[in-house]
């Protein structure tokens, strides 16, 4: 299944906020559904919840990001973890 198996961990470097991510969630959810039908959607946003990673620099980008993967994947009847999406701002060099 992809992007939606347990061992599959991607990874953004710049996600800004989010498209190519969001674009993994729908694409592989898509596939889900297809493939096994509607009620394997939502184990499927839950991995998807655990396999995305994103490191954001900047706070806005971070922020609408972050609001943005937590939507998707509930909407598709996903429980985030309780640390939230893998969505995570870099933190400022000095």
């Amino acid at each position: 299944m992809g992007f939606v198996e347990p061992g599959v961990v991607t990874l953004d470097p710049a996600p800004g906020t989010g498209t190519y991510l969001l674009g993994i969630i729908d694409h592989a959810l898509r596939r889900v559904e297809a493939e096994e039908g509607s009620g394997a959607v939502r184990g499927g946003a839950r991995s998807l919840a655990n396999n995305l990673h994103g490191f954001e620099w900047m706070v806005g980008p971070y922020a609408v990001a972050q609001l943005r993967f937590s939507r998707a994947l509930m909407t598709k009847g996903a429980t985030l973890p309780p640390d939230g999406t893998r969505h995570r701002r870099k933190p400022t060099i000095r």
